[in-house]
């Protein structure tokens, strides 16, 4: 899958002569991310930017650190604040959050995720299919003890996704699980290294891992420190394209996504339903790309 879009197609043409903005609306765009320690927050909160300050709007950004009850207490202050639009990204889409943004009679995106309806626009990826493709790509590749290390859970449905994604694919492929394969970790190298450490110690047989961008770095060095070979030993994949894998000799696998294109398009959208424009497709879904690297056979 690879990142593409025409924005007359899928996104709309934000015509500013056409602009309807509310006269008792602000110019200002909230935006919810989950955390603001990550680069694909910050490249979506750019390409946001890029967007919108041509349009002369500002964005207020909060984070609600994957919390389901700080991110409705965060949509019921913007929508005290009359804001002109919101984004949340990747946000968790339980009842209270979808009937908040159902009240609210402003455009609405949310990023990351378009598996399911959205409450008014939704602009990502299926997690479930990108999880399923890179599994499946692992087992082609003759892996067949294959562990998953994610983030927490908690308010985070893209991981439930990725997971349900990657169990589908071990049984379509006729391969057994086990508890000890599945391990969920905090958003930062060293847990995801525990987190395999761990993994490697009850379930030896381990000859692959599906990972969360950052945390594949975390693997990455465990192995090393164990004096484990990848790909020869452990292969790897993650998501997001973490960076700092693009400048290590031995480059992650990883399921490639654009953040500042997904912040670009939500920003367009925005504008097209400002301005009074229906968006062409309420559900917008860009994909993504595997890039297969080092890390794997």
């Amino acid at each position: 899958m690879r990142i593409g879009f025409r924005p007359d197609k899928n996104i709309g043409i934000f015509d500013p002569a056409a602009s309807s903005l509310s006269a008792n609306r602000t110019k200002l765009v909230a935006v919810i991310v989950p955390t603001i320690d990550h680069a694909i927050f910050s490249k979506i909160v750019a390409g946001q930017t890029s967007v919108l300050e041509n349009a002369n709007q500002s964005l207020l950004i909060a984070y609600n650190g994957y919390s389901i009850g700080k991110e409705e207490t965060l949509v019921e202050r913007f929508m005290a604040c009359k804001v002109s639009g919101m984004v949340l990204v990747g946000q968790s889409r339980r009842e209270r959050t979808r009937q908040l943004l159902q009240s609210f009679k402003t455009p609405a995106v949310e990023l990351l995720e378009c598996d399911g309806a959205a409450v008014d626009m939704a602009i990502g990826f299926s997690n479930f299919d990108a999880s399923y493709e890179i599994t499946m790509g692992l087992v082609n590749r003759g892996r067949r003890h294959i562990g998953f290390i994610s983030a927490l859970p908690g308010g985070n449905d893209r991981v439930q996704r990725r997971l349900q994604g990657y169990l589908a694919a071990l049984k379509d492929a006729g391969l057994a699980t086990r508890p000890a394969y599945v391990a969920h970790a905090g958003f930062f190298i060293e847990y995801g290294r525990q987190a395999f450490a761990q993994m490697y110690e009850a379930a030896p047989e381990i000859d692959a891992v599906v990972s969360n961008d950052i945390l594949g770095l975390g693997v990455q060095l465990q192995c090393s420190r164990m004096n484990l070979s990848v790909p020869r030993d452990i292969a790897i994949t993650s998501f997001d394209n973490p960076e700092l894998s693009s400048i290590l000799k031995t480059r992650l696998t990883t399921v490639r996504i654009e953040g500042h294109a997904l912040g670009a398009a939500a920003g367009t959208k925005l504008l097209v339903r400002q301005s009074g424009q229906d968006a062409d497709e309420p559900i917008v879904d860009l994909q993504c790309e595997t890039l297969w690297r080092e890390t794997t056979p």
